[in-house]
């Protein structure tokens, strides 16, 4: 059972925040003792370079889905994401994936989700032991998704870093078809 101080055993859940509103409420739920992640990024546009979040318009955070009315109350908060009528809760894996990548002061930056792709372990490295979705022709980039929010996060890698897991089967092959 959880007591109220407990708030490490607390899941994870992503809260849609408003727009540009992300450090303010991730300021705002530490003051509350809310452990957050707002994972940030180097953004070079034009001229200017500029920290942004990963994942604009959401804060990660362990939250009590019994008491959850603290965190709805911060100014800036729109909802914590749900599936269906029930809160949906981040693997911790991806939160310590993001996190690692983030330390680890890799480059990083938002790209496209992708479900279809060759999948991969980093093997050794500072993210040894993440799974990630391979991308970029020259072997340098691998993929960190958040299943959850369906979007993804672009990390440059050694290429050395990658053991691939076997291919995915197509849904056309006979193994496939026999398992229908």
């Amino acid at each position: 059972m959880r007591t109220h101080n407990d708030k490490r055993a607390d899941p994870w859940f992503a809260v849609y925040v408003r727009p540009h509103h992300e450090k303010a409420v991730g300021r705002a739920l530490e003051g509350r003792q809310h452990e957050q992640f707002t994972p940030m990024y180097v953004n070079r546009h034009r001229a200017r370079t500029v920290e942004a979040p990963l994942f604009p318009g959401y804060v990660f955070s362990r939250i009590n889905p019994d008491d959850r009315l603290p965190v709805l109350a911060i100014p800036g908060v729109l909802f914590i994401v749900r599936a269906g009528a029930k809160l949906a809760e981040i693997d911790e894996c991806e939160i310590t994936a993001l996190r690692a990548a983030s330390a680890a002061r890799c480059a990083i930056e938002p790209c496209q989700y992708l479900r279809l792709g060759q999948k991969f372990q980093l093997v050794s490295g500072p993210l040894r032991g993440l799974d990630a979705i391979f991308q970029g022709a020259d072997g340098s980039h691998a993929v960190i998704s958040i299943t959850l929010l369906q979007r993804s996060v672009s990390v440059r890698i050694d290429p050395a870093w990658l053991d691939a897991f076997p291919p995915p089967l197509s849904p056309n092959s006979p193994h496939e078809r026999l398992n229908r």
